[in-house]
This record gives C-alpha cells, structure tokens and sequence, in this order.
C-alpha cells in the first residue's frame, strides 16, 4: 500500500483522507534523514535519537483540514533507554511544515516523553494556538503510566468539534486495552489551517528512538 489522497472535500461516507505503511517516502520531506527518516523496508517512520539536535518530518495533506471534525490513527513504538538528558518526540497535525519546537504555530497531537533516568515515561496531549494559549507538556490531564520500550501503543487523535480534542491511548490494537483518554473542551476555536502531518524529535536526549506506523487519517468525519 503507498500513499493515498483522496479528495479531501468528500465526507459522507467517512473515507479515510490519508494513510500509508511506509513501503515509500513519497511526499514526505525531512529536514535530516539522519535524524527523522522513514525506512521503507520496516514500514515506519523513524524519530532517533538527535544529541542536541532538531530533526523533522513532514507530509503536506494537501488543504487545510476540518475546523471541527477529523481523526488520525497511528501505532508508535519507543526503542532503548534515554541516557543523557530527557527524550521526547511529538506527532501533530501543524499548520506550517516547519513544525519545530521554537516556532510559533498551531497544533494539534501528542508528545511522548521520558526522564534521563528511565524513571518515568509519559505520553502528553499537544494542543497549541500562538495566538491566545499554549498547552503542551505541561497540560492535564496526562498519561503518567510508563512507557515499555518495545511495546506497541495505538494513538487516536480527535478533533471532534471548534473546541473539543481527545487522545486516546491503547495497547494491541485501536479497539485494545484503554490506557488513558486526554480530554480538552476548551480549545481555542480559532485553531484553524492545520494541514501538514508533522513527525519531530526534541533539542535534547539520547538513547531512544520512536517509530512511527500505520497511519490513518480521517478528514471531515469521525468514523
């Protein structure tokens, strides 16, 4: 399966707008393949350990998405032990390609984050305006369980109208065990023009990676 478009403007029958099992790169740009690369032969996209330094990936959708209404479905697995500073890498709907973390823009998605002590792991909902509120690792509520290197999790990110955002965090599958349900009514109903799916890791952290896969995004409906 490669990547697909579909008309981003039909929503009746809640089609899937955007997925892909990263057999291609098509359509996905990275500011450093060494740092956020997809790998084709795995199937995934890959966030690595970056020592300091940003890397992202991003695919453009196409048109800005719904205001009020769509879902975007993937599986992330976190592979080794931080060992210098904390980790931590973010998946967001953004509303520029140049998502990185001292740039002002709006989003919508999930961090997940680690101590350098291997500690704690945590996954974080992202909601951001840079115009009224900023909600990232610091929101409520959050997901403090921790996070099993080697385990399969599957994200569900809803925007289910102008100001209500959930993540919903789950093991075997998207209809597996509920770990967690992030609840945000109160975000800004100006957080509009998101268009680029976005993939990035943090200025700091070693020795973790994440991966990234099967990817499903639903625009203009709630399947």
């Amino acid at each position: 399966m490669s990547n697909i478009v579909i008309n981003p403007y039909v929503y009746a029958a809640c089609s899937i707008t955007y997925e892909t099992d990263f057999s291609t790169n098509t359509g996905w740009t990275t500011s450093s393949a060494a740092l956020v690369d997809i790998d084709t032969a795995a199937n995934e996209l890959q966030i690595k350990e970056n020592g300091g330094t940003l890397g992202q990936m991003y695919y453009d959708l196409g048109a800005s998405v719904s205001a009020t209404e769509w879902v975007l479905k993937c599986r992330i697995m976190v592979n080794g032990a931080a060992n210098t500073d904390e980790v931590l890498f973010k998946v967001e709907i953004n509303n520029t390609a140049d998502a990185s973390s001292n740039t002002l823009s709006d989003a919508l998605g999930f961090y997940v984050y680690t101590d350098r002590n291997n500690t704690w792991s945590r996954i974080y909902q992202t909601c951001k305006d840079n115009t009224t509120s900023v909600r990232g690792i610091d929101s409520t509520p959050i997901f403090y369980g921790n996070i099993s290197s080697g385990t399969n999790y599957y994200i569900t990110l809803t925007r289910s109208s102008a100001t209500d955002y959930t993540v919903e965090i789950r093991t075997g599958s998207h209809t597996g065990v509920l770990l967690a349900t992030l609840v945000q009514n109160a975000i800004p109903a100006t957080l509009t023009g998101l268009r680029y799916l976005t993939a990035q890791n943090y200025l700091q952290g070693v020795g973790q990676t994440m991966d990234v896969s099967e990817v499903e995004f639903y625009n203009g409906c709630i399947p």
